[in-house]
């Protein structure tokens, strides 16, 4: 509380006026974050439900972006924000709507919350891992590039056949728009695999 007092300069009571202890802040921020990404997330349209999925997923990958404390939010307090009565109804009323679009795309409920639940978690991992590279020096950046060049020049065929036909490691190393697309399109493949195979599953 001190050391946020010291940010939005004001006393340190004035603070505990509006918010008892910590975690009631916390709370509240958590609350105004959450509405606030819910209502610039991109929801599922009426399209063809995996557009719609990859339209609205690409569209949290930037809300995560914008608000880098709701991705800490809810990775590292996730049971603990969602049982907030401020909360719990703005999530789970995207997930009722985004469960049922797959559903009705010919999932089973099971398999339509599992498919949500993937592309969840590898948006805010691929943002985890991009805003950690952010992070990194740019002549660290530079000279982990050149390290890698090297060492996949000498790498041996025979005993690598396949990474020495890549040529390079950038694709698998390289955080950005087009690696992203790739691996959504891949998980939206994977689950358009599913939509009719298991129609009628509960």
């Amino acid at each position: 509380m001190p050391a946020l007092s010291r940010q939005v300069d004001a006393g340190v009571t004035s603070i505990y006026w509006y918010f008892r202890n910590k975690e009631e802040l916390l709370v509240a921020l958590a609350e105004r974050v959450t509405a606030d990404v819910y209502r610039r997330w991109k929801p599922m349209g009426d399209g063809p439900w995996d557009t719609e999925l990859r339209t609205s997923f690409t569209s949290f990958r930037a809300e995560l972006s914008r608000v880098p404390v709701y991705l800490e939010l809810f990775s590292l307090r996730s049971r603990f924000v969602l049982v907030q009565p401020g909360i719990f109804p703005i999530v789970m009323n995207r997930l009722e709507a985004d469960i049922a679009h797959l559903a009705a795309a010919g999932l089973g409920a099971v398999d339509a919350a599992h498919a949500h639940i993937a592309c969840s978690a590898y948006v805010r991992g691929f943002v985890t891992l991009e805003r950690g590279l952010r992070q990194e020096p740019g002549e660290q950046d530079e000279a982990v590039r050149a390290g890698i060049a090297d060492t996949v020049g000498s790498l041996d065929a025979a005993t690598f056949p396949v990474l020495t036909l890549l040529g390079d490691l950038e694709p698998m190393t390289a955080l950005n728009d087009d690696t992203f697309r790739t691996g959504l399109d891949l998980l939206i493949d994977g689950i358009g695999s599913l939509v009719g195979s298991r129609a009628g599953t509960p």
